[in-house]
């Protein structure tokens, strides 16, 4: 541990923090916590710090997490505003359109692009990044272990890493980790003409987003249920894919093709806690959940910010902290994820001959208050709300 110099002058001590996984979240959170006056390590087993897939979407409060860090001024000029948003059935025809306002930005960048800055701006904040560093447990005393047995102590211990959270099954905090019985091929491609625009186009158990990630770049994702054989193949199978959609133009899913892509089932974890003594769950390893509203990322980040202001509230233990930070934040990351598995159940699930009464469902989402409510991450939280009762 570290000493610092506090305002009168007296020695107190640096709080430490031991950090599994180098991706959003993780970053994010050694961030934060490093920008607070904790001494931060971060573990990453991959020999460089990378992100895989292809775009990813931040709004909201992780929205508002980034630029408190640094992090949205430098994506700017690097990833598309996203100006407007649109729901359109096969046949190309309206069902929602809106456009962004400053309460609804949302930006689309790459996410190399991302956990690049991200990467550097947590290095530039003191925090220790650590490659080729793989962890194989921690535990809720404060104690993280790597694969080569060292044991390093920590007054807070944070897994975020990812959905397959070895950590967070060894500390018996989880429920369940499965896959949805869908999922999406993501590609990026050239882009042509398409504008700042987030659209989305619904054929039956099918959909197609479109958006623009650069100014050179397109981002689509397709997603099916996995029991269709010709809709998750990869490359994609552009004649099956243009006969549900007509409204989109055959070039169009040509260029799809060439974009080659990669295709992941959906995931879901649900965690009894997030919390065990010093040792916090963060991100996918605590609530994985389907893309489909393209809230992962925020969640994730909004979650993290709240930890950390837990953790500094003053006169307050760390495993207290924790303790109420998962109290109020783990039910409305579970509503969340209940609304994105609903999301998806709206895809796959709904029986096509009431087509048209989904059509109308997703017309209602043109109401900012159901909108806000279907497309939001959480609240950033204030210390004083994160107190623990009695305190």
């Amino acid at each position: 541990m570290t000493e610092n110099t506090n305002q009168s002058g007296s020695q107190t001590r640096s709080r430490h923090a031991e950090i599994a996984g180098a991706g959003i979240v993780g970053l994010g959170t050694g961030t934060l916590l490093a920008r607070s006056g904790w001494t931060v390590r971060i573990h990453e087993r991959s020999s460089e710090i990378r992100e895989v897939g292809a775009a990813v979407g931040i709004r909201g409060a992780g929205l508002d997490v980034l630029r408190r860090i640094g992090v949205v001024e430098q994506l700017e000029g690097r990833a598309v505003v996203l100006d407007r948003e649109e729901k359109r059935d096969a046949n190309g025809k309206i069902l929602l359109q809106r456009d962004r306002t400053a309460a609804t930005t949302s930006y689309n960048p790459l996410r190399d692009d991302l956990i690049g800055i991200m990467a550097d701006v947590a290095a530039e904040s003191g925090v220790d990044i650590q490659t080729d560093s793989l962890v194989r447990d921690a535990t809720p005393d404060g104690t993280l272990t790597l694969a080569d047995g060292t044991e390093l102590s920590a007054d807070l211990v944070v897994a975020a890493d990812g959905f397959r959270s070895r950590i967070r099954y060894n500390a018996g905090l989880e429920e369940k980790a499965a896959f949805y019985h869908s999922g999406t091929t993501r590609v990026l491609m050239p882009r042509e003409d398409e504008p700042n625009v987030s659209q989305e186009w619904w054929s039956g158990r099918l959909r197609i987003g479109i958006a623009p990630t650069t100014d050179d770049i397109t981002y689509v994702f397709l997603s099916a249920p996995q029991s269709d054989a010709r809709a998750v193949s990869v490359p994609i199978d552009a004649a099956y894919w243009a006969t549900a959609f007509p409204g989109l133009p055959r070039r169009f899913f040509d260029r799809v093709h060439a974009g080659d892509g990669i295709r992941h089932p959906y995931p879901l974890v649900i965690s009894k806690s997030w919390a065990k003594g010093t040792l916090a769950l963060v991100g996918d390893a605590a609530a994985a959940l389907p893309p489909t509203l393209g809230l992962g990322a925020s969640l994730g980040l909004t979650n993290a910010y709240n930890l950390v202001s837990a953790v500094n509230v003053p006169d307050v233990p760390v495993a207290a902290a924790l303790n109420t930070w998962d109290e109020i934040c783990r039910p409305m990351a579970e509503r969340v994820q209940r609304r994105a598995g609903m999301y998806n159940a709206l895809t796959v699930r709904w029986p096509q001959r009431f087509e048209s009464t989904r059509n109308r469902f997703i017309r209602l989402l043109q109401s900012p208050k159901i909108h806000t409510r279907m497309f939001k991450p959480g609240v950033l939280l204030s210390p004083e709300k994160l107190i623990p009762k009695g305190d």
